[in-house]
């Protein structure tokens, strides 16, 4: 196949005249195809026709689950010497943020945004008491951790980001989990067959006890069983009590719904102190 350089002068081909004349209509195409002879002195007109069509699988792509790429989270790109592999931005997006929160060692949340902090907080009255604990973090002054519970809708996660990002600054390792999602991924483990998952299973449980800090959020909203309550969040909050381990609640319910709450969990009635 003959090859055919291209140059900023859109009328040196015929070949490119009829391509274009093929692409007129494909408002995706021609900004592509634009950019790239602005970019470069000499194209090859069939690596910019590779380039274009394979940057094309990647239009509505909403995130690295959706990838349509052979190569995944990758795309076709041209430089003076040719076709390149580059990472698509999700990818570096991802990479980004895997950097900036080294410390937060376990999560059920992917988190693909920068954590706020107390500087986006929206300060009112009733939430002073919070501001002021944040504000009193790092210090020795602060012993325990926090109960935030209220309904639906009025900033608990948001307000446990910020004390993930505080955490995180003062170079603590920590881990979130969103209760509901963490025991689904736990009782699959618990109940598993495989030797790996097993071991899995065994050390996440250990991860969250030991972690400097342990947030979990919508406590109360979880389906409980014996499994949940005894083998999976009783072994790591025990012991993280014992241990004088920070950690942060949010839910919907106050404490004394949440005594009822897992009190409903176990076929025992009679066992207040674990409950």
């Amino acid at each position: 196949m003959k090859k055919v350089i291209l140059t900023t002068d859109v009328n040196t081909s015929n070949l490119e005249v009829k391509i274009l004349s093929k692409y007129k209509n494909d408002d995706f195409f021609i900004k592509e195809y634009k950019y790239y002879l602005k970019l470069l002195d000499n194209i090859d007109l069939l690596n910019l026709i590779d380039v274009i069509e394979n940057k094309r699988k990647c239009l509505n792509c909403d995130g690295l689950d959706q990838c349509r790429q052979e190569i995944k989270y990758h795309n076709l790109d041209l430089n003076s010497d040719g076709i390149i592999y580059v990472p698509c931005h999700y990818l570096i997006k991802e990479k980004q943020f895997e950097h900036l929160y080294n410390n937060l060692i376990y999560t059920t949340s992917k988190i693909n945004r920068k954590l706020p902090t107390t500087k986006d907080l929206h300060k009112n009255a009733d939430r002073m008491k919070v501001y002021e604990y944040i504000d009193k973090l790092g210090g020795k002054e602060v012993n325990k951790g926090l109960y935030l519970c209220g309904g639906p809708g009025i900033g608990k996660t948001f307000i446990v980001e910020v004390l993930l990002k505080k955490h995180l600054d003062d170079n603590l390792t920590c881990a979130y989990i969103l209760l509901n999602d963490f025991f689904n991924e736990m009782r699959a483990l618990y109940f598993s067959y495989d030797r790996d998952e097993k071991d899995l299973f065994n050390r996440t449980i250990k991860r969250l006890k030991n972690v400097n800090v342990l947030v979990i959020d919508d406590i109360s909203s979880e389906r409980l069983d014996e499994i949940t309550r005894g083998e999976i969040l009783f072994p790591i909050l025990d012991y993280r009590m014992q241990n004088e381990k920070l950690t942060h609640f949010t839910s919907n319910s106050n404490q004394k719904n949440l005594e009822a709450h897992f009190a409903k969990s176990s076929s025992k009635a009679d066992e207040p102190i674990k409950v």
